[in-house]
């Protein structure tokens, strides 16, 4: 009879607060956040993925990052998201020097692809990232189809070409 009160317990009080780690071929999670760049403009992850999304891509590419050390990899993105209108990049920070030092990063690095800043951390906590690197590609219906975790910017646009071969070969 312990279980049924244990399984009680845990309906009253609600899921554990840290989130699971993605898994591979699970959904993405719902994200939406200002940009940091793109005059503060919401980006929202549906809008390029799933059913009804209002401006499909073959793939999104979810990077979280920290701080400044982070942001060496902007450069890598910005030559994915350049290489194909089918795939949409997206980067999400959380950086203790405020979204004025990111936006500025951002515009001394030439980025046009939206870079988030999540100031409380809840797109972070969302997808189980205590630390950048991560890196997500996610396939059209909205399931995560790669996780990276690379830090080298070789390596990481390496990675994001091998995921992104199979969703956008037959674009």
């Amino acid at each position: 009879m312990l279980y049924p009160i244990l399984a009680l317990g845990a309906v009253l009080m609600g899921p554990a607060s840290a989130a699971e780690p993605v898994a591979l071929g699970g959904p993405a999670r719902a994200l939406s956040l200002p940009a940091a760049n793109l005059d503060g403009e919401k980006v929202v992850l549906h809008d390029y993925v799933g059913l009804r999304a209002p401006e499909p891509r073959s793939a999104v590419v979810l990077h979280f990052y920290t701080g400044s050390a982070g942001a060496q990899t902007l450069l890598a993105l910005g030559k994915i998201a350049r290489a194909s209108n089918d795939v949409q990049v997206i980067a999400v920070t959380r950086d203790r020097r405020g979204v004025g030092a990111v936006a500025s990063e951002v515009a001394r690095k030439g980025v046009t692809f939206p870079v988030l800043f999540d100031e409380h951390g809840v797109v972070f906590e969302r997808y189980a990232v205590t630390d950048g690197p991560l890196t997500l590609v996610i396939d059209a219906d909205g399931d995560i189809a790669s996780i990276g975790a690379e830090s080298d910017p070789d390596a990481l646009a390496q990675g994001i070409e091998e995921a992104l071969a199979g969703l956008t070969a037959d674009k």
